[in-house]
């Protein structure tokens, strides 16, 4: 079961997978299964189809919201090193490309840009307080005096 062989990185299942015998509809019928009943997920999937690389990558919807992850930059990345390009919505995000002997490449690279994204932000929501509303603008004193003459670091 793809599920069950999911890595889990800071309490979100990464699914990377190729798939045979798909076409591009069932590969978004797929996705969209996956992250209906088994949220948190981030899932990156690939098959040959006529020849070219089909690539799709998805994320829960709480996760772009809460955590900044991205599946256009994990498709994109997967789709340059196979060749092609791509992209989409943060949630889902589609590519194709040309070198069909490059797909298990591809998908752990774009299982690779997730994996990276949810450590980075892990990390970075223990080492800092997170700035809500009003307290993201960063008030500085102003570069002159009254009289406009500049202030020169001492």
């Amino acid at each position: 079961d793809i599920v069950t062989a999911a890595e889990d990185v800071s309490g979100v299942k990464v699914i990377a997978q190729k798939l045979d015998n798909v076409t591009r509809e069932s590969l978004r019928d797929f996705v969209d299964q996956l992250r209906d009943r088994h949220s948190p997920v981030a899932v990156v999937l690939a098959a040959e189809i006529d020849g070219k690389v089909a690539l799709i990558a998805s994320v829960s919807k709480p996760l772009v919201k809460d955590r900044g992850l991205n599946a256009g930059l994990a498709v994109k990345a997967a789709a340059q090193l196979a060749g092609g390009g791509g992209g989409g919505r943060p949630d889902m995000a589609e590519a194709g490309a040309r070198y069909v002997d490059k797909i298990e490449d591809a998908v752990a690279a774009g299982a690779a840009v997730f994996k990276e994204q949810l450590t980075w932000r892990a990390k970075a929501d223990r080492s800092r307080p997170r700035l809500i509303g009003a307290q993201k603008k960063v008030v500085t004193k102003p570069a002159f005096r009254d009289d406009r003459t500049p202030q020169l670091p001492l």
